[in-house]
This record gives C-alpha cells, structure tokens and sequence, in this order.
C-alpha cells in the first residue's frame, strides 16, 4: 500500500495539469488541487486505494464548479449595495447570468468531450463505461449482461476511465 506522501509526489502534478485545463489559472488550480489531495488525507481510511484517482477527478472537478459559482457572484452589480439606489435583486443580474451560462457550457462541453472520447474506446470497454456511468448500474448487473465476471466488469471500467483521462489530458 503507498503511503499518502508518495501517493501526492506521484500524481501532485498530474492533477494540477487536469485542475488547470478546467480553471485556466494556474495558482487556483494549484490551491483546488491541494484542497483535492488534503481531503484525500482525510478520507483515506474510507477510500480504496485503487479508487484514489477517479475520487480525486471528481473532487477537482466540484470543486472547479463551486469556484466558478463563487466567482459568478462577484459580478454583482456595485449598484446593488449602494444605500441610495433601488436596484430589484431579482437575480436578473446580466452579468450573473453571463457567468452562469459560461459555467453551464463549459461542464456540458466537458460532458460532451468525454462521451465522445468513450465512443473511441475498445467496444468492452465502452460498454461497460456507458452502462456504469451513464446507466448508472451497478457491477453484477453488467456482469450478467455481457457475460463476464464483476471484477472483469470493475477492470473494464478502471482501465476505460484511465484511456478516457488520458486522451482528454494529451489534446
């Protein structure tokens, strides 16, 4: 078993390059990546071990959306607080909207990179991942229907997410 500091020397990096191809900013993609990896430290005893690098792409990526929520806030307009101006706080805020719309279509164009990267894969590999991920159903149903056994199942699954990661992190 990899003790976490080996764990974070190994893919530290890795996973900052992924936090910057989602931010664009390299010092906040630095700061999401650390959150990323203490959190990991934290939850360690609850995580498998071969789970740690989809659970930290999914950590990254929340916690990607949550800076673009916070940021589209900071578009508030300056009109807003002043104590002689009505201004509604209908959440109409174009700018608001603007951002939130930024953020929608960055998350469906990452979706929609990563369904297409899936239909690249191994015809296995591929079904597994759609049926798991997209049908959200469980190992031994997968198993059953294509005839394999659960851990074939799980392989499949691992080495899809690891091609699919890989593909998207070399464009």
């Amino acid at each position: 078993m990899m003790d976490f500091e080996q764990y974070y020397n190994k893919n530290f990096e890795r996973y900052k390059k992924y936090a910057t191809s989602r931010i664009k900013r390299i010092d906040i993609a630095e700061d999401i990546t650390q959150d990323a990896f203490i959190k990991l430290n934290e939850s360690m005893g609850t995580i498998e071990e071969t789970k740690y690098d989809s659970w930290l792409m999914v950590v990254i990526k929340n916690k990607a959306v949550d800076f673009f929520r916070k940021k589209s806030t900071m578009y508030e307009s300056p009109l807003h607080n002043h104590p002689h101006v009505d201004m509604p706080d209908d959440g109409n805020n174009i700018l608001m909207q603007m951002e939130a719309n930024d953020t929608e279509r960055q998350i469906r164009n990452e979706y929609n990179k990563v369904i297409q990267v899936a239909q690249e894969l191994s015809p296995i590999y591929k079904k597994v991942f759609m049926m798991y991920e997209l049908e959200n159903m469980p190992h031994a149903l997968i198993a059953k229907e294509l005839g394999i056994t659960i851990g074939a199942s799980k392989s499949n699954l691992h080495k899809a997410r690891k091609n699919i990661r890989e593909r998207i992190n070399n464009e």
